[in-house]
């Protein structure tokens, strides 16, 4: 009886250790990440949860989650280019997932308010309209913030400070996590990649990867029409 308790312990302890260690940039990839890992495991941030992804110089205990990773889940060059650098140097034989370029990720072009605000001569009606496209956008954000756990509130004190930052917003938005749309790609995406790393635990990542879309529809769904009025 004896022998076959240890022979199960030592079984658990190498399945365990064959769950991969991930390293995430911000707080909503590693909610995203987290949500599929499920009770596997948990993502290690290499920043500071609220700095600026776009230049940023990790500390040591996160250089050590990086070298240490299997794997890296991040939203790519266009936030963080200094990260892609940091892999190449501190972890190169990790796999490495950039968000961005997942397919079907939707890209926008930057907006700026004075874009709009320089247009006296719309009438009310577009005014009306591009009001009704920056409440919805924030709507998304409210949806994908509440599909995740309590680091998405850092995610608004971290989009508040590189929008401070001085960096020039012309060209494509990198911000693509503001879209729940891209958090169900995204989802399928890491599910994709841990099940690779992983092969032994892929009906899980893919179980949680589904529960997790199926909440985004639901709340799509939800604030959809809460808007329609509007």
């Amino acid at each position: 009886m004896l022998k076959h308790v240890t022979a199960l312990l030592l079984t658990s302890t190498a399945a365990l250790a064959e769950v991969p260690a991930v390293a995430v940039d911000i707080p909503p990839v590693h909610s995203l990440v987290s949500q599929v890992m499920g009770d596997l495991g948990t993502p290690h941030l290499v920043m500071t949860p609220g700095a600026s992804p776009h230049d940023y110089a990790m500390r040591p205990s996160e250089t050590t989650a990086l070298a240490e990773a299997n794997a890296v889940i991040w939203v790519g060059e266009l936030i963080a280019p200094w990260l892609d650098r940091a892999i190449h140097n501190v972890s190169p034989d990790a796999a490495s997932l950039q968000l961005l370029e997942v397919p079907g990720t939707q890209m926008l072009a930057f907006r700026d308010k004075i874009e709009f605000d320089d247009h006296e001569d719309h009438d009310h009606a577009d005014h009306s309209e591009d009001k009704h496209d920056d409440h919805a956008h924030g709507e998304e954000a409210h949806v994908y913030a509440h599909a995740h756990d309590e680091h998405d509130h850092e995610d608004h004190a971290e989009a508040d400070a590189h929008d401070d930052h001085a960096h020039d917003h012309t060209g494509t938005d990198p911000h693509a996590w503001l879209d729940p749309v891209n958090a169900q790609a995204w989802l399928t995406a890491i599910a994709d990649a841990l099940s690779k790393a992983d092969p032994d635990n892929a009906a899980t990542y893919n179980a949680n990867a589904q529960a997790g879309r199926a909440a985004i529809d639901t709340l799509i769904t939800e604030t959809t029409a809460k808007m329609a009025p509007y």
